[in-house]
């Protein structure tokens, strides 16, 4: 009910301007009669917005923003790249963290791959169903992946700072590649469940362009990908919030303590200068997490409601292709929150493109060991 509710909120917002358009009624068998008609206005009105039908393949993009497009498409591959490279090369790196951060740039590097396939086959002609198929599950296989990423980081920051005392029996090198490994396993299940359940039979019946993701998934699928992604914010955001109030009261005693003239052991100082590198990290993926969920949520929600409500799909394409394209840049911040706010990502990058000799120390990776 309350799903019914908001779907209807979001399409009374963008049902302005959708009046004079006729929608196809459903018969009761899963057809749409009077599809002709309103194919014909659709295609007039997607003429009119001289915009691509977000992936669409549409004859009528601008050439200049296809190459836009295949450019951002190429940065985002070498960004990721560079990421995942560095953090495999330096050995110190290897820790819980940035196994699970190599983790997440593997999948933004994914999203890089699907958009610069979808810029070539727009630029060359989407001749054949396939390159929607590929297109389309490989951005719900990448999405799903960021996701775990992000989940998985939270819980060892998580981890980390309330419970630090237990965190090197909890977590370790070994437990985090199975826990990576396992959510791999667990989205190729799920996409594989997606593709023979929760797909459409025919997208090309559909009254939406054949290679739009309302075209090639039905509504349960759709819904469960925003439900998933909401309550996947909403327990960050809860454990993000844990760790934040727990850190400023560590920090607020420290502070307390030198104020009234207490000196701190040596363990102590390092125990505060580690505290301060960890809620830096945690800032930076915090970061990270908001700028996901604030570029791909509105895409999602426009795409149910479209989904839901079809005749509003065209009226919106312009919306709908800005909101798309801003889940891509997200996979291009990425990358440049991780060099701006990480030093030893900022040495590893260093290391891979031109500084050989330059080492990452022990002392500036993140999780160090508790002194005996």
């Amino acid at each position: 009910m309350a799903c019914d509710y908001l779907i209807g909120a979001i399409a009374n917002v963008l049902a302005t301007g959708c009046d004079n358009i006729t929608q196809p009624s459903n018969n009761g068998t899963g057809n749409f009669t009077g599809m002709k008609d309103f194919s014909i206005q659709l295609d007039e009105i997607a003429n009119q917005t001289n915009a691509t039908a977000i992936i669409g393949y549409s004859r009528s993009v601008p050439i200049f923003l296809t190459f836009f497009r295949l450019t951002v498409s190429v940065l985002i591959i070498l960004f990721n790249g560079l990421v995942v490279t560095s953090l495999i090369r330096v050995k110190f790196l290897e820790e819980i963290k940035y196994i699970m951060i190599t983790n997440l740039s593997l999948a933004d590097l994914g999203v890089g791959l699907a958009l610069f396939h979808g810029v070539i086959v727009s630029f060359i002609g989407a001749k054949h169903a396939i390159h929607c198929f590929i297109f389309n599950n490989l951005i719900v296989f990448v999405t799903l992946a960021s996701i775990g990423s992000m989940m998985m980081i939270s819980c060892d920051m998580y981890i980390m700072i309330i419970h630090p005392l237990k965190y090197y029996q909890l977590m370790t090198e070994r437990r985090a590649k199975l826990m990576v490994g396992y959510w791999w396993v667990s989205i190729i299940v799920i996409q594989t469940l997606i593709i023979f359940v929760g797909s459409e039979p025919d997208p090309s019946k559909q009254p939406f362009p054949k290679c739009s993701i309302p075209a090639h998934f039905n509504f349960s699928t759709i819904m469960f990908l925003v439900s998933f992604c909401f309550s996947c914010l909403v327990i960050m955001l809860y454990i993000y919030g844990q760790i934040f109030a727990v850190a400023r009261k560590q920090t607020l005693v420290t502070q307390s303590r030198i104020t009234s003239g207490q000196e701190l052991s040596a363990h102590e100082q390092q125990q505060a200068a580690v505290l301060k590198t960890q809620i830096k990290v945690a800032v930076t993926m915090f970061a990270v997490v908001g700028t996901y969920f604030i570029a791909w949520f509105p895409y999602l929600a426009i795409a149910i409601v479209t989904k839901y409500k079809p005749e509003l799909y065209y009226p919106n394409l312009k919306i709908q292709y800005v909101f798309a394209f801003l889940g891509f840049m997200n996979s291009f911040v990425n990358p440049i929150l991780y060099s701006f706010r990480l030093k030893p990502v900022r040495k590893a990058f260093r290391k891979t493109l031109c500084c050989p000799a330059v080492t990452v120390a022990p002392v500036d990776i993140i999780m160090l060991q508790n002194p005996a």
